[in-house]
Protein backbone atom coordinates (compact mmCIF):
# COMPACT_ATOMS: atom_id res chain seq x y z
CA UNK A 1 0.00 0.00 0.00
CA UNK A 2 2.85 2.33 1.02
CA UNK A 3 3.93 1.68 -2.50
CA UNK A 4 0.99 2.75 -4.06
CA UNK A 5 1.73 6.34 -5.32
CA UNK A 6 4.48 4.98 -6.83
CA UNK A 7 2.90 2.47 -8.88
CA UNK A 8 -0.10 5.14 -9.27
CA UNK A 9 2.73 7.46 -11.67
CA UNK A 10 4.61 4.14 -13.07
CA UNK A 11 4.17 4.13 -17.14
CA UNK A 12 3.97 0.61 -16.94
CA UNK A 13 0.89 0.45 -15.01
CA UNK A 14 -2.72 1.59 -16.20
CA UNK A 15 -4.71 2.26 -13.25
CA UNK A 16 -7.80 4.08 -14.14
CA UNK A 17 -8.74 5.94 -11.37
CA UNK A 18 -10.63 9.36 -10.97
CA UNK A 19 -8.54 12.60 -11.09
CA UNK A 20 -10.00 13.86 -7.69
CA UNK A 21 -8.97 9.93 -6.02
CA UNK A 22 -5.46 10.50 -7.71
CA UNK A 23 -5.14 13.91 -6.46
CA UNK A 24 -6.02 12.67 -3.16
CA UNK A 25 -3.84 9.69 -2.75
CA UNK A 26 -0.22 11.62 -3.90
CA UNK A 27 -0.74 14.18 -1.13
CA UNK A 28 0.75 13.53 2.04
CA UNK A 29 -1.42 14.57 4.44
CA UNK A 30 -3.37 11.41 3.20
CA UNK A 31 -0.75 9.34 3.66
CA UNK A 32 0.02 10.60 7.07
CA UNK A 33 -3.65 10.07 7.79
CA UNK A 34 -3.15 6.07 6.90
CA UNK A 35 0.05 6.08 8.84
CA UNK A 36 -1.63 7.47 11.61
CA UNK A 37 -4.70 4.56 11.47
CA UNK A 38 -2.36 1.54 11.43
CA UNK A 39 -0.91 3.34 14.66
CA UNK A 40 -4.54 3.31 16.17
CA UNK A 41 -5.38 -0.21 14.99
CA UNK A 42 -2.10 -1.81 15.93
CA UNK A 43 -2.90 -2.55 19.37
CA UNK A 44 -6.41 -3.63 18.44
CA UNK A 45 -5.29 -6.10 15.66
CA UNK A 46 -2.70 -7.49 18.31
CA UNK A 47 -5.06 -8.17 20.51
CA UNK A 48 -7.62 -9.65 18.68
CA UNK A 49 -4.96 -12.13 16.98
CA UNK A 50 -3.79 -13.47 20.56
CA UNK A 51 -7.09 -13.78 21.73
CA UNK A 52 -8.01 -16.17 18.95
CA UNK A 53 -5.23 -18.20 19.78
CA UNK A 54 -4.22 -21.14 21.99
CA UNK A 55 -2.16 -19.38 24.66
CA UNK A 56 -4.74 -16.62 25.32
CA UNK A 57 -6.41 -18.05 28.74
CA UNK A 58 -9.86 -16.27 29.95
CA UNK A 59 -7.74 -13.36 32.11
CA UNK A 60 -6.25 -12.26 28.86
CA UNK A 61 -9.69 -10.58 28.04
CA UNK A 62 -10.11 -7.87 30.35
CA UNK A 63 -5.84 -7.24 29.87
CA UNK A 64 -6.70 -6.64 26.58
CA UNK A 65 -9.07 -4.46 27.12
CA UNK A 66 -7.30 -2.64 29.01
CA UNK A 67 -4.05 -2.33 26.68
CA UNK A 68 -6.72 -0.91 24.30
CA UNK A 69 -7.84 1.51 26.69
CA UNK A 70 -4.90 3.07 27.61
CA UNK A 71 -3.82 2.64 24.20
CA UNK A 72 -5.94 5.08 23.15
CA UNK A 73 -4.82 7.37 26.05
CA UNK A 74 -1.55 7.70 25.10
CA UNK A 75 -1.58 8.12 21.45
CA UNK A 76 1.51 10.42 20.34
CA UNK A 77 0.19 13.96 19.69
CA UNK A 78 1.31 13.41 16.00
CA UNK A 79 -1.22 10.54 15.71
CA UNK A 80 -3.78 12.71 17.36
CA UNK A 81 -3.04 15.58 14.85
CA UNK A 82 -3.23 13.47 11.86
CA UNK A 83 -6.90 12.17 12.68
CA UNK A 84 -7.57 15.09 14.43
CA UNK A 85 -8.43 13.69 17.43
CA UNK A 86 -9.74 16.21 20.72
CA UNK A 87 -9.28 14.91 24.51
CA UNK A 88 -13.07 14.06 23.79
CA UNK A 89 -13.09 12.15 21.42
CA UNK A 90 -10.54 10.27 23.33
CA UNK A 91 -13.08 10.28 25.95
CA UNK A 92 -15.49 8.97 23.80
CA UNK A 93 -13.40 6.02 22.06
CA UNK A 94 -12.40 5.23 25.94
CA UNK A 95 -16.12 4.63 26.58
CA UNK A 96 -16.77 2.58 23.40
CA UNK A 97 -13.95 0.17 25.03
CA UNK A 98 -16.21 -0.19 28.36
CA UNK A 99 -19.39 -0.54 26.02
CA UNK A 100 -17.73 -3.13 23.74
CA UNK A 101 -16.41 -4.91 27.11
CA UNK A 102 -19.49 -4.97 28.75
CA UNK A 103 -21.59 -6.88 25.90
CA UNK A 104 -19.48 -10.39 26.81
CA UNK A 105 -18.45 -9.30 30.54
CA UNK A 106 -19.16 -11.41 33.45
CA UNK A 107 -17.68 -10.68 36.99
CA UNK A 108 -15.79 -13.97 36.35
CA UNK A 109 -13.86 -11.79 33.95
CA UNK A 110 -12.38 -9.53 36.19
CA UNK A 111 -11.72 -12.62 38.89
CA UNK A 112 -9.51 -14.31 36.34
CA UNK A 113 -7.93 -11.18 35.63
CA UNK A 114 -7.09 -10.11 39.23
CA UNK A 115 -5.90 -14.12 40.14
CA UNK A 116 -3.65 -14.03 37.46
CA UNK A 117 -0.02 -12.97 38.89
CA UNK A 118 1.55 -12.17 34.83
CA UNK A 119 -0.70 -9.21 35.13
CA UNK A 120 0.57 -7.73 38.59
CA UNK A 121 2.55 -5.62 37.06
CA UNK A 122 -0.07 -4.54 34.30
CA UNK A 123 -2.14 -3.67 37.14
CA UNK A 124 0.22 -1.71 39.13
CA UNK A 125 1.76 0.31 36.32
CA UNK A 126 -1.78 1.28 34.85
CA UNK A 127 -2.97 2.61 38.19
CA UNK A 128 -0.19 4.79 39.01
CA UNK A 129 -0.11 6.26 35.62
CA UNK A 130 -3.97 6.87 35.47
CA UNK A 131 -5.39 6.41 38.53
CA UNK A 132 -6.96 3.37 40.30
CA UNK A 133 -10.50 4.54 38.31
CA UNK A 134 -9.26 3.49 34.69
CA UNK A 135 -8.75 -0.21 35.40
CA UNK A 136 -12.96 -0.21 36.07
CA UNK A 137 -13.84 -1.44 33.09
CA UNK A 138 -17.28 -2.55 34.45
CA UNK A 139 -20.28 -0.89 36.88
CA UNK A 140 -18.84 -1.59 39.48
CA UNK A 141 -15.05 -1.14 40.66
CA UNK A 142 -12.72 -4.68 39.84
CA UNK A 143 -12.35 -6.00 43.53
CA UNK A 144 -16.58 -5.49 43.73
CA UNK A 145 -16.53 -7.62 40.15
CA UNK A 146 -14.40 -9.89 41.84
CA UNK A 147 -16.22 -10.28 44.86
CA UNK A 148 -19.55 -10.52 42.92
CA UNK A 149 -18.03 -13.49 41.04
CA UNK A 150 -17.51 -15.16 44.50
CA UNK A 151 -20.60 -14.48 45.18
CA UNK A 152 -22.59 -15.89 42.11
CA UNK A 153 -19.68 -19.10 42.36
CA UNK A 154 -20.82 -20.16 46.10
CA UNK A 155 -24.88 -19.76 45.65
CA UNK A 156 -26.54 -19.00 49.15
CA UNK A 157 -23.71 -20.85 50.97
CA UNK A 158 -22.42 -18.05 53.47
CA UNK A 159 -19.67 -19.34 54.85
CA UNK A 160 -18.23 -20.71 51.63
CA UNK A 161 -18.32 -16.91 50.41
CA UNK A 162 -16.79 -15.68 53.10
CA UNK A 163 -13.99 -18.02 53.22
CA UNK A 164 -13.43 -17.61 49.89
CA UNK A 165 -13.33 -13.91 50.48
CA UNK A 166 -10.92 -14.43 53.47
CA UNK A 167 -8.60 -16.88 50.30
CA UNK A 168 -9.18 -13.84 47.69
CA UNK A 169 -7.40 -10.96 50.40
CA UNK A 170 -4.68 -13.53 51.33
CA UNK A 171 -3.92 -13.66 47.68
CA UNK A 172 -4.38 -10.07 47.21
CA UNK A 173 -1.56 -9.18 49.60
CA UNK A 174 0.69 -11.91 49.19
CA UNK A 175 4.41 -11.31 49.61
CA UNK A 176 5.60 -11.80 45.81
CA UNK A 177 9.52 -13.29 46.82
CA UNK A 178 11.16 -16.73 45.10
CA UNK A 179 8.89 -18.72 47.75
CA UNK A 180 5.50 -17.23 46.54
CA UNK A 181 3.88 -20.18 44.93
CA UNK A 182 3.01 -18.04 41.59
CA UNK A 183 6.78 -16.48 41.48
CA UNK A 184 6.78 -17.87 37.71
CA UNK A 185 4.81 -15.92 36.06
CA UNK A 186 5.08 -16.91 32.91
CA UNK A 187 3.90 -20.67 33.31
CA UNK A 188 0.54 -21.56 32.21
CA UNK A 189 -1.74 -20.02 34.84
CA UNK A 190 -3.76 -23.38 35.67
CA UNK A 191 -0.17 -25.41 36.39
CA UNK A 192 0.75 -22.53 38.83
CA UNK A 193 -3.10 -22.96 40.54
CA UNK A 194 -2.54 -26.36 40.20
CA UNK A 195 0.36 -25.97 42.55
CA UNK A 196 -0.81 -23.20 45.01
CA UNK A 197 -0.65 -24.23 48.86
CA UNK A 198 -3.74 -26.08 49.96
CA UNK A 199 -3.80 -24.64 53.72
CA UNK A 200 -4.20 -21.08 52.16
CA UNK A 201 -6.18 -21.23 49.36
CA UNK A 202 -8.44 -24.70 49.86
CA UNK A 203 -11.75 -23.22 48.90
CA UNK A 204 -10.82 -20.54 46.35
CA UNK A 205 -8.27 -22.89 44.39
CA UNK A 206 -10.67 -25.59 42.89
CA UNK A 207 -12.89 -23.25 40.95
CA UNK A 208 -9.84 -20.99 40.18
CA UNK A 209 -8.39 -23.73 38.33
CA UNK A 210 -11.32 -24.63 36.40
CA UNK A 211 -11.64 -20.75 35.06
CA UNK A 212 -8.41 -20.64 34.15
CA UNK A 213 -8.23 -23.54 32.08
CA UNK A 214 -11.35 -21.97 29.90
CA UNK A 215 -11.02 -20.68 26.41
CA UNK A 216 -11.45 -16.64 25.54
CA UNK A 217 -13.78 -17.87 22.87
CA UNK A 218 -14.73 -20.03 20.43
CA UNK A 219 -12.25 -20.14 17.72
CA UNK A 220 -12.23 -23.69 17.75
CA UNK A 221 -15.63 -24.23 16.67
CA UNK A 222 -14.38 -21.48 13.97
CA UNK A 223 -11.42 -24.02 13.27
CA UNK A 224 -13.93 -26.98 12.96
CA UNK A 225 -15.97 -24.37 9.99
CA UNK A 226 -12.97 -24.25 8.57
CA UNK A 227 -12.03 -27.98 8.51
CA UNK A 228 -15.84 -28.51 6.84
CA UNK A 229 -14.84 -26.17 4.00
CA UNK A 230 -12.10 -28.07 3.10
CA UNK A 231 -13.67 -31.48 3.00
CA UNK A 232 -17.07 -30.08 1.20
CA UNK A 233 -14.99 -28.24 -1.05
CA UNK A 234 -15.99 -26.83 -4.65
CA UNK A 235 -14.43 -30.04 -6.34
CA UNK A 236 -16.36 -32.33 -3.60
CA UNK A 237 -19.91 -30.51 -3.53
CA UNK A 238 -21.58 -33.91 -4.38
CA UNK A 239 -20.82 -35.39 -1.25
CA UNK A 240 -23.52 -36.48 1.25
CA UNK A 241 -24.31 -35.15 4.52
CA UNK A 242 -23.38 -38.10 6.34
CA UNK A 243 -19.87 -37.84 4.63
CA UNK A 244 -19.04 -34.44 4.87
CA UNK A 245 -19.61 -34.53 8.72
CA UNK A 246 -17.28 -37.58 9.12
CA UNK A 247 -15.12 -36.42 6.73
CA UNK A 248 -14.82 -33.06 8.78
CA UNK A 249 -14.50 -35.16 12.06
CA UNK A 250 -11.51 -36.74 10.57
CA UNK A 251 -10.01 -34.06 9.41
CA UNK A 252 -10.58 -32.01 12.42
CA UNK A 253 -9.19 -34.67 14.67
CA UNK A 254 -6.38 -35.33 13.12
CA UNK A 255 -5.12 -32.06 13.85
CA UNK A 256 -6.03 -32.17 17.45
CA UNK A 257 -3.45 -35.53 17.69
CA UNK A 258 -0.52 -33.52 16.78
CA UNK A 259 -1.54 -30.20 19.00
CA UNK A 260 0.65 -29.82 21.67
CA UNK A 261 -0.29 -26.85 24.48
CA UNK A 262 2.40 -24.66 25.41
CA UNK A 263 3.86 -25.08 28.93
CA UNK A 264 4.37 -21.30 29.13
CA UNK A 265 3.69 -17.97 28.12
CA UNK A 266 6.58 -16.31 26.70
CA UNK A 267 5.49 -14.95 23.57
CA UNK A 268 6.62 -11.42 22.76
CA UNK A 269 2.97 -9.85 22.78
CA UNK A 270 2.48 -11.69 26.40
CA UNK A 271 5.76 -9.62 27.39
CA UNK A 272 4.73 -6.98 25.74
CA UNK A 273 1.61 -6.86 27.67
CA UNK A 274 3.40 -7.52 31.15
CA UNK A 275 5.61 -4.76 30.38
CA UNK A 276 2.88 -2.25 29.48
CA UNK A 277 2.62 1.20 30.72
CA UNK A 278 5.94 0.47 32.80
CA UNK A 279 8.30 3.19 31.02
CA UNK A 280 5.50 6.00 31.34
CA UNK A 281 4.75 5.19 35.33
CA UNK A 282 8.54 5.01 35.72
CA UNK A 283 8.75 8.42 34.42
CA UNK A 284 5.60 9.27 36.19
CA UNK A 285 7.11 8.07 39.72
CA UNK A 286 10.64 9.79 38.91
CA UNK A 287 8.61 12.68 38.63
CA UNK A 288 6.67 12.79 42.06
CA UNK A 289 9.74 11.94 43.94
CA UNK A 290 11.43 14.80 41.99
CA UNK A 291 8.04 17.00 43.25
CA UNK A 292 8.51 15.50 46.65
CA UNK A 293 11.86 16.76 46.97
CA UNK A 294 11.25 20.17 46.05
CA UNK A 295 8.70 20.50 48.22
CA UNK A 296 11.09 19.15 51.41
CA UNK A 297 13.35 21.45 50.14
CA UNK A 298 11.16 24.66 50.28
CA UNK A 299 10.12 23.20 53.62
CA UNK A 300 13.62 23.60 54.87
CA UNK A 301 13.65 26.91 53.38
CA UNK A 302 10.48 28.44 54.67
CA UNK A 303 11.56 26.08 58.22
CA UNK A 304 14.92 28.08 58.38
CA UNK A 305 13.18 31.66 57.34
CA UNK A 306 10.99 31.36 60.52
CA UNK A 307 13.62 30.79 62.41
CA UNK A 308 15.57 33.59 61.20
CA UNK A 309 12.53 35.84 61.54
CA UNK A 310 11.45 34.50 65.46
CA UNK A 311 15.48 35.50 66.64
CA UNK A 312 14.86 38.97 64.40
CA UNK A 313 11.75 39.21 66.45
CA UNK A 314 12.90 39.16 69.91
CA UNK A 315 14.99 41.52 69.54
CA UNK A 316 13.93 44.79 70.77
CA UNK A 317 15.58 47.96 68.89
CA UNK A 318 15.31 50.37 72.24
CA UNK A 319 17.67 48.46 73.93
CA UNK A 320 20.40 49.17 71.82
CA UNK A 321 19.62 52.45 71.51
CA UNK A 322 19.49 53.69 74.86
CA UNK A 323 23.32 52.33 75.24
CA UNK A 324 24.05 55.31 72.96
CA UNK A 325 23.75 58.93 74.69
CA UNK A 326 23.24 62.14 72.49
CA UNK A 327 26.88 62.93 71.89
CA UNK A 328 27.03 59.65 70.36
CA UNK A 329 24.21 59.74 68.00
CA UNK A 330 24.92 63.55 67.12
CA UNK A 331 28.25 65.29 66.54
CA UNK A 332 27.92 68.64 66.61
CA UNK A 333 29.76 69.59 63.50
CA UNK A 334 27.81 66.97 61.09
CA UNK A 335 26.99 68.77 57.87
CA UNK A 336 23.59 68.00 56.40
CA UNK A 337 22.47 69.85 53.09
CA UNK A 338 25.33 71.96 53.00
CA UNK A 339 24.76 73.44 56.61
CA UNK A 340 26.14 73.10 59.67
CA UNK A 341 23.77 71.07 62.35
CA UNK A 342 24.41 73.13 65.58
CA UNK A 343 21.72 71.91 68.77
CA UNK A 344 22.65 74.78 70.86
CA UNK A 345 22.26 77.80 68.06
CA UNK A 346 18.72 79.21 67.58
CA UNK A 347 16.59 77.79 64.05
CA UNK A 348 17.22 79.96 61.51
CA UNK A 349 14.67 82.22 59.68
CA UNK A 350 14.12 83.12 56.60
CA UNK A 351 13.89 86.57 55.73
CA UNK A 352 13.41 86.74 52.20
CA UNK A 353 10.43 87.72 51.04
CA UNK A 354 8.80 86.91 47.31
Amino acid sequence: MCQLPTEIMSNDLSIDLPNDLKDLILTTSFWKGVAAVEVLLSVICSCLSYLEGDESTFSSVYACFLAIAHHFRTLQPDVRAALDLSNADVDKMHTLVCHRLKTIFLPTHALAFHTNPLFDDLRDNLAKLHMDVFLNLGDLTILQECKKAIKRMVGTDVLLNRLMQSEFGLYTIRVEDDDDDFADVFSMLQHMWALADDSVYSHLKKPLLAIHKMPTGASAGERNHKSANRVHSRNQSRLAAGKVEAGTAIVFNAQQLTRRSSVGRNSPFVRWLKKLGADAAHATRINEENDEQEHREEDVQESNLDDHLDEFNEIDLSDGLNRFDDEMLFDTNEIMDEGILNRDAPPAVNTTHM
